[in-house]
């Protein structure tokens, strides 16, 4: 028996049993998805906070530091932007991280909000460290 042929008795095998192979498959993720998500979360926060910190961990305009998801990294030039921040953090990829949060400056969401709405300008200078700074709006 062939390649062909041990590839062409397991597609009809799976097709005769498909119904049965996607009850035990989803059955088994269901068994092992909560302790998914909650690693995942926990993933996900470890992350967020180490760049945070290495970001500054407060907003670099008014100071906030009292909740990680009131923070957020803001594009100083769009231009130069390759991915949302969030998504290189996410990704467990540390030089995909540092090199689009080296981009960004870190932003509480009032202030995020207030330069997206023009009702703010600022100049940015960049830090010896990760990111850059407000000097002045």
């Amino acid at each position: 028996m062939g390649a062909e042929d041990i590839r062409a008795a397991k597609q009809r095998w799976y097709q005769e049993h498909k119904a049965e192979v996607l009850i035990k498959n989803h059955a088994r993720y269901a068994a092992r998805r909560d302790g998914i998500l909650e690693q995942e979360a926990e993933r996900n926060k470890e992350l967020r906070t180490k760049y945070v910190s290495l970001m500054g961990g407060k907003c670099q305009r008014c100071g906030y530091s009292e909740f990680l998801g009131a923070l957020a990294f803001h594009h100083v030039d769009p231009n130069n932007k390759i991915e949302q921040p969030q998504r290189a953090v996410m990704s467990g990829n540390h030089d995909r991280a540092i090199a689009e949060l080296s981009k960004c400056v870190l932003l509480c969401f009032n202030c995020h909000q207030g330069i997206h709405a023009g009702e703010w300008a600022a100049s940015f200078v960049k830090r010896d460290g990760l990111g850059w700074t407000i000097v002045g709006r």
